[in-house]
């Protein structure tokens, strides 16, 4: 999950940045802000 602890944790990065996840908690305007982009990974069933 993206928060912003884990957003602040990641390592320094020039340009744009992917980030995939199971959730983001973040808002839009925040991550655009920063370069980022979240994409949502597709839920797994178990079994």
């Amino acid at each position: 999950m993206l928060t912003a602890p884990v957003l602040d944790a990641l390592p320094a990065h020039d340009g744009p940045r992917v980030v995939f996840g199971e959730a983001c908690r973040l808002h839009e305007s925040r991550l655009a802000a920063l370069g980022v982009r979240f994409k949502q990974l597709p839920c797994q069933a178990d079994g």
